[in-house]
């Protein structure tokens, strides 16, 4: 036999055919090696997928979804209806302030000037309430006196008043002989520049021209009052002068009533009276005390007036 002719077929090893079936069958991650390993038993009962039919077949998966729109639904209804029925926040309005332009009846009208006085009272006391007053002002009637009641920090009780000192003698005399008790000093009612509220510019020139006429005639009477024989010729002159300022006082008295201003009118209407009793009385030649009671009580009004134009 030639062996160099002899041919050779090689045929590898058949190998056992490996069974794939466990790693068919085999659960996730199950261990497949060559191990002797226990091999968990597979579940293959088929009710779980008779169960998932039944499922998807019967409908019982509308419920849930049921369930929810109607919470959603019920939700948002409730949510519109508070909002709806909450009320809108109010809006602040806006304020715009305007400043008025000045005008004559404003404090910015021109200032207007009233004279003061420069006098020389008699003094009767002080108290310090109307009850006391009103019971000194009787003690001092008794002795034929006529006090004013004069209110500053205190009640006080004037016996009279004279342009000085020196002019007053005649009074001091008059008081020493009654021997009354008295007090004589310097007082001054100040002169006054401003305006006066709520009056108009013209109207309030009228007032100054009227009341600055009274206290002229005021300082004449209180120096004519206190002469021991006043000429009748003056009396009658100063009496004619006082019904010439009374008739003026219509123009203030128009002015206060405009402005309705009542305790002003009421000052200058006894003021005004006052003046008309002390040139009667001193026409009529009656006694120094008498028209010192009218003169005096002029000048009490006078200064009240003024406190109350410009306070």
């Amino acid at each position: 036999m030639d062996k160099s002719r002899m041919t050779f077929t090689f045929r590898p090893p058949q190998r056992k055919k490996m069974d794939m079936k466990p790693f068919r069958d085999r659960r996730p991650f199950e261990f497949t090696g060559t191990r002797n390993r226990k091999e968990l038993p597979i579940d293959r009962n088929p009710s779980d997928k008779r169960r998932m039919k039944s499922f998807w077949k019967n409908g019982v998966w509308l419920m849930p979804m049921v369930l929810a729109a109607c919470t959603g639904l019920i939700l948002g209804f409730g949510i519109l209806y508070v909002f709806k029925n909450t009320p809108a926040p109010m809006q602040q309005p806006t304020v715009t302030t305007v400043r008025p332009l000045p005008s004559a009846t404003s404090a910015s009208a021109t200032a207007q000037s009233f004279p003061g006085m420069d006098l020389y009272v008699y003094q009767l006391g002080v108290y310090s309430n109307l009850d006391s007053a009103a019971k000194g002002m009787a003690e001092f009637e008794k002795l034929g006196l006529k006090p004013v009641v004069h209110r500053a920090d205190k009640l006080q009780l004037w016996a009279g008043v004279a342009a000085s000192k020196a002019e007053a003698q005649i009074l001091a005399d008059r008081l020493q002989q009654l021997g009354v008790p008295n007090y004589g000093k310097d007082y001054q009612i100040t002169a006054k520049k401003g305006a006066i509220q709520n009056v108009a510019m013209k109207d309030a020139a009228t007032l100054s021209s009227v009341l600055t006429q009274y206290v002229q005639v005021i300082k004449d009477g209180i120096t004519l009052a206190n002469q021991s024989s006043p000429a009748k010729q003056e009396a009658d002159a100063w009496n004619k002068r006082i019904q010439s300022v009374a008739d003026q006082a219509g123009l203030a008295r128009a002015v206060f009533e405009k402005a309705n201003r009542k305790e002003e009118l009421k000052l200058l209407d006894d003021m005004n009276q006052q003046l008309i009793d002390s040139g009667q009385a001193l026409t009529a030649g009656k006694g120094l005390l008498d028209v010192q009671k009218s003169l005096t009580q002029s000048v009490v009004d006078y200064e009240q007036l003024l406190a109350y134009l410009l306070p």
